[in-house]
């Protein structure tokens, strides 16, 4: 089942926004730039974690500002559907939140592929 099969917006967004990337890859250089999409990779392979287990424990809040937390570099790299994704969680009433955090590790493992491919050019 593809992410627009299930239903919610925030999937039909780009995975990346290729300006937004490649403005920050302009105006950091590819060093930089590679470091900030590795350090972004690891966010990736660990928040998306983290936001699960607040909410499974109940932790609404703390699992909304992780979200947050991670919307942040989302922009600033073009992750688009990770920001959406994150934008949704934060402001979703509870059962759409739950059911985005759900969603939210497969889209996580997407982008890390994608941004991986991207900076091993």
């Amino acid at each position: 089942m593809s992410f627009l099969d299930k239903g919610e917006p925030a999937l039909a967004v780009p995975l990346l926004d290729a300006e937004q990337t490649e403005q920050l890859l302009q105006t950091t250089g590819f060093e930089a730039f590679s470091g900030f999409m590795a350090g972004f990779v690891g966010e990736l392979e660990n928040r998306p974690a983290i936001i699960a287990e607040q909410w499974k424990l109940g932790d609404h809040s703390a699992a909304r500002a992780s979200a947050h937390y991670l919307k942040g570099p989302a922009l600033t790299i073009g992750a688009a559907r990770i920001a959406a994704l994150c934008e949704s969680i934060e402001r979703g009433d509870e059962a759409r939140s739950k059911r985005l955090i759900g969603l939210l590790q497969e889209a996580a493992e997407e982008t890390g592929r994608a941004v991986r491919a991207l900076i091993a050019l």
